[in-house]
């Protein structure tokens, strides 16, 4: 029987198991990161969540495009709240778009 499973039947039975072993590790991981979320609505979590339970593959399939939409939409608010800003709270160095750069105290009122 040891001699029927030979070393190449190892491998590939190794390679299937952290196979899963990754998937189910990343599935857990993008669960925990959308459900930690707090831009998502709750009902929207409970519905990745039955869908992962019913349906494994598309539940992980849906979530993966959910997360990556929020991530894609999250950094131009990032980049908008920061440039409508005109106070700083430290010391700093603000480079314009033409080339200049402004030196600008605690404090001080900028214009951008």
């Amino acid at each position: 029987m040891l001699a029927a499973y030979s070393l190449g039947d190892v491998i590939w039975t190794l390679l299937i198991f952290l196979a899963w072993i990754a998937f189910l590790g990343f599935g857990f991981w993008l669960l925990i990161a959308i459900v930690r979320n707090r831009a998502v609505e709750v009902w929207v979590k409970i519905l990745l969540v039955l869908l992962i339970i019913v349906l494994p593959p598309v539940g992980f399939l849906g979530c993966l495009a959910f997360w990556l939409d929020t991530r894609k939409n999250r950094y131009p608010r990032v980049w908008e709240s920061a440039l409508r800003q005109s106070a700083v709270t430290g010391a700093a160095e603000v480079h314009r778009l033409d080339g200049s750069v402004v030196i600008v105290e605690p404090g001080q009122r900028f214009e951008p």
